[in-house]
């Protein structure tokens, strides 16, 4: 924030109330737990009875119905405990779905990739849905087109698929047409009762269950003349959000973030935190990179490290690495840091580099200014290279 003289007087801090999220998760930590002594307690009981009727096979049949009736009642009960608990846990997770306002092209196109990789469809996209915006969970919609399109395959033998995203005053109107039979209203009041899974893929809700979440309604209806049918899903209309322009308020740097999430590394114990700063081991460290968004795709192109033991800087101890980023970088970039493209084009890419990096800070504390800004950056590489930086942090 600036003050009247235009200089920086003071920041905003930002709180989340994460009251809720404790219950959630207090909450799903029963369902398991319940679930596992419920499973086990059953399975117990019937791998008795199991073992009871091999050991003795010459058992009278009175005594082996018992044994018969004892595995079918415990089969029963657990049954029914985990149709129970998912019933809870899809509350649970129908309850932490954000809405987000998303472009129709966006979702569209997710639909149609989707389709396209695990169902081997074809999915055409008629004009129309650029300029307009859906409030949606986007995965969980993925999930129940593609449920939607697997029933159709398999009832009716459709392989082509057209979607459209229309609107008007009050709703926006998703539909997926196909050229055949239509389906009858009672067929698709069966489908809203069943799961968007498949396997292991999907989510364990019912159709029904997201259009409640979506406040959204979903019916089927046929043009004749075209032989065209359509299933279309109604959902309250969204509008495209309002996009503020900010101000720069130090140019020529990078954006300073604040992640208090760094005071709670795994690395950080409260034996650490009990000693003097002086006594600490550090590793002072700064990353380049092609630029300042790594959620979008720039990469880190140099790692530099020194090291710090009781307050001296040990000028042998160091760690200094160019690394190929395997993408184009600006000029703009360039300018800010000096390295030229050419300078890495032989050198290391990130997964050969990591290991070593770690290796240096390892049983370190990493410092560094604006540290969230490095620590995200590696922070998007743990997938592709299995390397996590637990170490405790401090941001000058």
């Amino acid at each position: 924030m600036r003050d009247a003289a235009g200089e920086l007087g003071g920041y905003i801090l930002v709180f989340y109330d994460i009251t809720h999220k404790v219950k959630v998760d207090s909450h799903r930590s029963m369902l398991l737990k319940s679930l596992t002594e419920g499973i086990r307690s059953a399975l117990a009981s019937i791998r008795a009875a199991i073992e009871t009727l091999t050991a003795f096979p010459a058992m009278d049949d009175a005594k082996r119905v018992q044994f018969y009736r004892v595995i079918g009642e415990e089969a029963a009960q657990l049954s029914g405990f985990i149709h129970q608990t998912a019933s809870e846990f899809s509350e649970h997770f129908k309850s932490q779905w954000p809405l987000e306002n998303i472009p129709g092209g966006e979702l569209i196109g997710a639909i149609r990739k989707s389709a396209a990789e695990k169902l081997n469809l074809e999915v055409d996209w008629l004009p129309g849905a650029e300029e307009l915006w859906v409030r949606a969970e986007s995965y969980s919609l993925v999930q129940a087109y593609l449920y939607m399109m697997r029933q159709l395959q398999a009832r009716l033998n459709v392989g082509h698929f057209r979607m459209q995203l229309a609107e008007d005053r009050l709703f926006n109107y998703l539909d997926l047409s196909w050229e055949g039979a239509p389906i009858s209203l009672e067929l698709l009041e069966t489908w809203k009762r069943g799961a968007l899974m498949e396997g292991e893929d999907g989510i364990a809700l019912t159709l029904q269950e997201l259009l409640d979440r979506h406040d959204a309604e979903i019916w089927s209806h046929n043009d004749s003349p075209s032989n065209t049918c359509a299933l279309r899903l109604a959902m309250p209309r969204s509008v495209a959000p309002q996009l503020l322009q900010g101000k720069v308020v130090l140019e020529g740097e990078r954006p300073e973030f604040y992640d208090f999430s760094l005071f709670h590394q795994p690395g950080q114990t409260p034996e650490l935190d009990q000693r003097l700063l002086s006594n600490l081991t550090y590793s002072v460290f700064d990353t380049e990179t092609t630029g300042l968004n790594p959620s979008e795709g720039d990469e880190i192109i140099s790692i530099g490290a020194v090291r710090i033991v009781n307050g001296r800087l040990l000028r042998k101890e160091i760690f200094d690495q160019l690394i190929n980023p395997r993408r184009t970088m600006s000029r703009e970039a360039v300018e800010v840091h000096g390295i030229e493209p050419a300078m890495l084009r032989d050198q290391p890419a990130i997964e050969t580099v990591l290991p070593g990096f770690r290796r240096f800070v390892e049983d370190t504390v990493l410092v560094a200014h604006n540290a969230a800004f490095d620590m995200r950056f590696l922070k998007m590489k743990e997938e592709l290279t299995g390397i996590r930086f637990l170490n405790p942090v401090l941001d000058t």
